[in-house]
């Protein structure tokens, strides 16, 4: 309030010299925050460019088809189901029925992943 005060009773010739010294201060911080940037933009790139920041050696590589329908639809078997497996698992059918080439032995291969009940007593008695 009382720098409000000050202002209000400076007169126009002192309100011009306050404004000029008010762009000079402005500009000399422009400047020095440009310099940080500068500084901090050279060790991102340093830093990025020594691999610090890598990225899966798969990316953007075709993946071998694991899933195939009757329709001809396929899947890789990578991110979400697609609709028509979502849709045929609700009708009760496992995704080993659509499995193709060795995804197809893999999940002959592979147990359910329901243990009953004397899997889970050998499992805890393995444990022991």
């Amino acid at each position: 309030m009382a720098r409000q005060a000050a202002i209000r009773t400076m007169t126009v010739d002192a309100l011009v010299e306050l404004r000029t010294k008010i762009a000079q201060e402005l500009t000399l911080r422009s400047g020095e925050i440009k310099k940080q940037m500068e500084r901090i933009g050279s060790y991102v790139s340093q830093s990025v460019s020594s691999g610090s920041h890598k990225t899966s050696p798969m990316k953007g590589k075709p993946v071998a088809i694991k899933y195939k329908n009757s329709n001809g639809d396929t899947w890789a078997g990578r991110g979400v189901h697609p609709v028509w497996i979502r849709e045929a698992l609700k009708q009760g059918k496992k995704l080993a029925d659509f499995a193709v080439g060795p995804a197809k032995a893999a999940a002959a291969r592979r147990p359910s992943g329901r243990k009953t009940k004397t899997a889970k007593a050998k499992s805890k008695a393995k444990a022991k």
